[in-house]
């Protein structure tokens, strides 16, 4: 249509621009009104204002325009000159009055026309004094409307200018808002993003919203289209009719921007229902699941809305209607959990459960100490994440597995007829259990007892150290005893000390208390390091003495001359218990060794260098000869006439020889 090629033709406020040699491109981006916006007197709009925007060889300008249905085209908006110049005030097609000196950068506001029929091209309407749409920030309504033929712009409300355009209305054409960075030969420079907000036609004598718009993101008419349009457009927060245009911002173009009625916006970091356009006063359905599964054992459950907004709602249902009587932003509230699963092998424990993130889990055991049998249970040891108490807390960060440790005990139960039995309870298995009696011995008089005989059979010592490892019923079990004195004696009748018996009670001493009714047979008796075979049996029935004669016997040895006289001899002697001692004989040639174990020993006697073995046993006495000084002389003496008898005889014998 001519008329929308007139608007797109980049011809907005050229006349401000440096105008660099060869500048071809004229970039526009932001809203057009559909058809339904169409047939009006008139628009209006905010523009914020924002500076300074970084113009490089082009200018910027903010502005509402539209197309009439004759073809002539208004604007009203702002412009950002990129050039500190003096510029015409006013012109029209006659021609320009007055001047203004404009600051680059520094924002000014402008309105423009271009007549039915005339030229494309050139500048016509106005400009405003340097900074007149200041503060930076700030939101200035432009609007240019009809009455009759004449097209009034305005700022604020206050009149700008005004000009005959042939015509009352737009006929088939719709309104822009539109960012525009014109007369430039590059796309480098940074358009800070500026925000349009409730865009409106005059229609009817009454001023109402547009009802739709789209996005454009294009070129002017006779614009260079080999760069690309870097100025995009974009709704924010997604309300309805407010929107800004310029860098970094979406590049599509003819989506639709907004339509009419008003928008639900949800804001959920997770997956709800409810969100869109909807036409004024409908009921809308908002809708979260009660909970999402984030994974093993963690979740989002949802909270409540907070609604923003006519018509919303603010509460914890999930699922609840609004009513549209405004843009509405319902917010889904969340909060993360995690699922701590308590477990155990024995008994009941408590805790199990989706907890907040950050908040107190507390977990238990209903019994630390479980029945699994008789004589056995599992006692509470603590927990797997190291905690010791039955009933403990943790703060919840993830998702946990938490289970009770066990440790199996058995019990030990100790019993007694006399005194005191110790021991009893309840132990870990492995463990050991120490077991004992305060009295395993009664004594009746001096001569008989009742006496500790076994555990039940199983443990024949009073005080014992048992592994447990399963229920133990230990009862201390007793007979009569009674005293037998044992009184040994030697092969002649003489008391010897001996220090115990080996015998079918074990070994036992010289006084031993033995089992009523039992026999007692004895194997052997200890004297001096050495076990003496005996074989006696007696049957106890009451106290009784024992008389015993031992095979302990005296050794005897004499050491003699061969002339029947006394010699001291050195005899060494080996023993049955394995000794080996040194004696001497004296001068009387006397050795006698007393309560020797049967009379046992072995060796020798040595006198003068001649040595005589010895062998005792069974109490014989032994005598051995030597030779004394004496009698060696004597030998000696002897020895030494025969040798010279003989040596005489010899040489007789050889004179005689001689003379023959």
């Amino acid at each position: 249509m001519r008329g929308l090629e007139l608007l797109l033709a980049g011809i907005a406020v050229v006349v401000l621009a440096s105008g660099m040699p060869n500048a071809q491109y004229w970039f526009q981006s932001g809203a057009i009104g559909s058809q339904n916006a169409s047939f009006n007197n008139g628009v209006s709009a905010l523009i914020q204002t924002i500076y300074p925007q970084s113009d490089i060889n082009g200018s910027f300008g903010f502005w509402i325009g539209e197309t009439l249905s004759n073809g002539a085209f208004a604007q009203v908006g702002y412009e950002v000159p990129n050039a500190t110049a003096t510029y015409p005030e006013s012109c029209n097609t006659s021609g320009c009055t007055g001047s203004v000196t404009l600051y680059a950068g520094i924002p000014t506001w402008f309105w423009e026309y271009f007549p039915a029929g005339g030229p494309s091209s050139g500048f016509y309407g106005s400009v405003g004094q340097n900074d007149s749409v200041g503060p930076n920030g700030s939101f200035n309504r432009f609007s240019f409307k009809s009455f009759g033929n004449t097209w009034y712009f305005y700022m604020n409300g206050k009149v700008l200018g005004s000009v005959d355009l042939g015509t009352s209305n737009s006929g088939a054409f719709s309104p822009t808002a539109f960012a525009e960075y014109a007369d430039t030969y590059d796309n480098s420079a940074y358009m800070k993003p500026v925000i349009f907000s409730t865009l409106s036609i005059y229609k009817n004598g009454i001023l109402q919203p547009v009802p739709e718009a789209h996005t454009y993101v294009g070129y002017g008419k006779g614009s260079d289209t080999a760069l690309l349009n870097p100025y995009g457009v974009e709704e924010i927060g997604n309300r309805v009719n407010y929107f800004e245009v310029g860098s970094g911002l979406p590049l599509y173009n003819g989506t639709v921007l907004w339509r009419e009625g008003f928008y639900l916006h949800i804001d959920s970091q997770y997956n709800v229902s409810g969100a869109g356009e909807y036409m004024s006063a409908s009921p809308v359905r908002i809708s979260a699941p009660q909970s999402i599964s984030l994974g093993a054992n963690k979740r989002a459950l949802f909270v409540g809305w907070k609604g923003y907004g006519p018509g919303s709602y603010t509460g914890s249902s999930a699922n609840m209607t609004v009513y549209m009587a405004g843009n509405i932003t319902e917010q889904a509230e969340w909060k993360t959990q995690y699922y701590v699963n308590v477990t155990t092998p024995y008994g009941t424990v408590y805790g199990s459960g989706w907890y907040d993130n950050g908040s107190v889990a507390t977990f238990s055991v209903s019994n630390p100490a479980v029945t699994i049998g008789y004589g056995a249970r599992a006692d509470f040891s603590g927990w797997s994440n190291g905690a010791k108490a039955a009933s403990s807390t943790l703060v919840v960060s993830h998702n946990l597995n938490l289970n009770a440790e066990w440790k199996i005990q058995y019990q030990v139960s100790t019993s007694t007829q006399h005194g005191n039995a110790y021991g009893s309870g309840w132990y870990d298995n492995g463990s050991v259990a120490h077991v004992y009696l305060s009295e395993p011995y009664i004594y009746v008089n001096s001569s008989a007892r009742i006496a500790f005989v076994s555990w039940s059979g199983m443990y024949a010592n009073s005080s014992i150290n048992v592994t447990v490892t399963k229920p133990l019923s230990l009862n201390a079990e007793y007979s009569k005893q009674y005293l037998v004195d044992i009184s040994t004696l030697n092969s002649y009748g003489k008391g010897i000390n001996v220090t115990s018996f080996n015998s079918s009670f074990g070994i036992i001493n010289t006084t031993p208390y033995i089992d009523a009714g039992s026999t007692l047979y004895l194997f052997s008796a200890y004297y001096r390091g050495v076990h003496m075979p005996v074989n006696y049996s007696y049957y106890i029935s009451a106290p009784m003495s024992i008389n015993m004669t031992l095979p302990v016997y005296d050794v005897a040895i004499h050491t003699m001359s061969f002339l029947g006289t006394p010699v001291n001899a050195t005899v060494s002697l080996s023993f049955y218990n394995g000794t080996s001692l040194n004696f001497s004989t004296g001068a009387g040639g006397n050795l006698t060794l007393h309560n020797v174990p049967l009379g046992y020993a072995y060796g020798y006697a040595k006198y003068l260098g001649f040595m005589s073995p010895v062998y005792a046993s069974g109490g014989r006495a032994i005598t051995l000869f030597f030779m004394s000084r004496l009698f060696a002389a004597l030998v000696a003496a002897a020895i030494i006439v025969i040798v010279v008898l003989i040596a005489r005889l010899r040489r007789g014998t050889k004179k005689q020889k001689r003379k023959g």
